[in-house]
């Protein structure tokens, strides 16, 4: 009775030990924490700032000249993102943005998408409130959590800090949006509870990856009157419809990675092929710096793109040495001054007749 008793309580602490190491193996290969606070959205990006300072060994960013109102941001509250800034993972609700409202004058400025963002880094809380409190036009309490209302460009801005090192953004239509992510934050129990474009997707993106994107290319719109900018028009012609997966990894040289998943493989072929023919022209184009020939460091960075297709979709990867980050992360040196123009030579009056 006794060795059947000993038997069931190892039986039991196995299978407690299992869950918990299962649950931590889950939150390792799950996405990121600040990604599986966000809402819904038609896109979701995230970066990891702190991987990428180190992983490619970015030199200290000189002083620079801050605009009037960053300036007064750092000032007030200690917070610089060039420095302090670690993750950020960001949902867009809508792509393309909202249509304008019917009897908006022409040639108004495109409606700003509506987004929402959570950053993680290193804050000051009094700090950072103060100045918020500042800015707000109101302030509501959602789970023992301040938002500030704070209007930007006739939308309403929502901010609240989560913690220590966490902070909630969005200029959503909705406010449910803003507590929705306080409420997640509540809930991090559940290690697997992201936006569904995230639990569809997130395998396909290469582990250890500093940054990445998941979204959404909605086919073109035709006869729409403001269109969406320039490079959303090119990708809704050439994959629109199609979920793109792409990603950045460092392993000594920065690999490049860009998935198009299409309804079909035939679908997947036509996108191939136009990737091709735009590969053939950035190549025929080539990489030259200063008109000093195709330098060695771009050219096999054009040379290393390759295109292929895997039943439905369509994978573009790519790779850049250590070598060409070090030469795009060098300052230019400085221009020299042009010289100064030679003045005319001036001739002295010859001297009068007379003169002594």
């Amino acid at each position: 009775m006794m060795r059947r008793r000993r038997l069931w309580i190892a039986i039991l602490l196995f299978v407690v030990a299992a869950a918990i190491l299962t649950l931590v193996w889950l939150r390792r290969r799950g996405a990121p924490e600040a990604v599986r606070l966000l809402p819904e959205g038609d896109a979701v990006l995230y970066v990891n700032l702190g991987l990428i300072r180190v992983g490619t060994q970015v030199p200290p960013i000189p002083e620079i000249t801050r605009e009037a109102d960053y300036a007064a941001f750092v000032r007030e509250t200690g917070f610089e993102f060039e420095r302090d800034l670690d993750e950020v993972a960001l949902a867009v609700h809508s792509l393309p943005p909202p249509a304008p409202q019917p009897g908006t004058p022409a040639g108004s400025p495109p409606l700003p998408y509506r987004t929402s963002e959570v950053f993680v880094g290193h804050f000051d809380a009094k700090r950072l409130s103060g100045y918020l409190k500042k800015l707000a036009a109101s302030t509501e309490r959602h789970r023992d959590t301040d938002i500030y209302n704070i209007p930007h460009e006739g939308l309403m801005v929502r901010v609240a800090l989560l913690g220590v090192d966490m902070v909630a953004v969005s200029n959503a239509d909705d406010p449910a949006v803003i507590r929705g992510i306080i409420d997640r934050y509540h809930a991090l129990a559940r290690p697997l509870a992201v936006p569904s474009l995230v639990g569809e997707h997130y395998t396909r993106v290469p582990l250890g990856s500093a940054a990445w994107v998941i979204g959404r290319v909605p086919a073109a719109q035709v006869g729409r009157a403001a269109g969406p900018p320039d490079a959303m028009r090119m990708a809704q012609q050439m994959a629109g419809g199609s979920t793109v997966v792409a990603s950045v990894r460092f392993t000594g040289a920065i690999q490049f990675r860009l998935e198009a998943i299409t309804a079909s493989a035939p679908e997947a072929k036509q996108l191939g092929d136009s990737l091709e023919m735009v590969l053939a022209l950035f190549r025929g184009a080539g990489a030259s710096v200063k008109g000093e020939g195709p330098d060695p460091d771009v050219k096999a960075f054009f040379d290393s793109i390759a295109v292929h297709q895997e039943e439905q979709s369509v994978v573009v990867t790519a790779t850049l040495s250590q070598r060409a980050i070090q030469k795009v992360m060098a300052q230019p040196p400085p221009i020299p001054a042009p010289p100064a123009p030679a003045l005319p030579e001036t001739k002295k009056p010859a001297p009068r007749r007379g003169a002594r």
